[in-house]
């Protein structure tokens, strides 16, 4: 229900003038439906590598031989704490001395309330870079097979540098690629593959990269 409205007949000319406000219809206060209120639970939002933060005694200072650690809290993009039952994420650390080389990897481990801890072991004096990065997309290559009839068999292999997996039947399964990559080259990454037919004759495996950063070779 709302006030009645109040006209101002200062300005107004005229002999025998008015200015009259009347209700037609009686307004009524607003009503919850049915089963409301109610009370939600909202969770943070994905991870937001401008958000989240990097704190403790390990990027501020260390000792050359002893182990540093620091913690990596993840946040979304209002600056909320991502959830314990929350996704994981794929963080690397990097630190080196300002102008040498190699580069010292840390150790990054994920915790029971969703944060992550970091240790490395400096072993040069000095200045220090630490740089952490977050994967906010993972790597994902296509491997097609290449028949043009039905006459179909034998094996391929799939390499990586160094790495390379043992020989995998022209028609394997999901399982058994990702059995084979994580068998040799596990040291580098996880992996999940999808297997799709392509055209009559082929196969089209898509290998995603589900623990590693950054560009992989084909």
């Amino acid at each position: 229900d709302v006030n009645m409205l109040v006209p101002n007949k200062a300005q107004l000319g005229g002999d025998v003038t008015d200015v009259r406000v009347e209700e037609l219809v009686k307004g009524r206060r607003s009503k919850s439906i049915t089963r409301f209120p109610r009370t939600i639970n909202v969770s943070p939002g994905e991870t937001s590598p401008s958000w989240t933060t990097a704190y403790g005694r390990g990027i501020v200072s260390a000792v050359v031989g002893e182990k540093s650690t620091f913690a990596i809290q993840p946040k979304d993009s209002f600056g909320n704490d991502r959830l314990a039952e929350q996704g994981t994420d794929i963080f690397a650390v990097y630190i080196y001395q300002d102008g040498s080389l190699p580069v010292m990897k840390g150790n990054v481990h994920r915790e029971n309330d969703g944060s992550y801890t970091v240790e490395y072991v400096p072993e040069m004096s000095g200045f220090h870079t630490i740089a952490v990065v977050q994967a906010v997309s993972t790597e994902k290559q296509a491997i097609t097979t290449g028949f043009n009839t039905k006459a179909r068999g034998g094996t391929f292999a799939i390499s990586l540098g160094n790495l390379s997996t043992p020989p995998i039947p022209w028609d394997a399964d999901e399982y058994s690629l990702e059995q084979a990559l994580d068998s040799s080259m596990g040291s580098i990454s996880t992996f999940h593959v999808e297997k799709k037919m392509h055209g009559l004759f082929n196969f089209k495996y898509i290998i995603s990269f589900e623990t590693l950063l950054g560009d992989v070779p084909n």
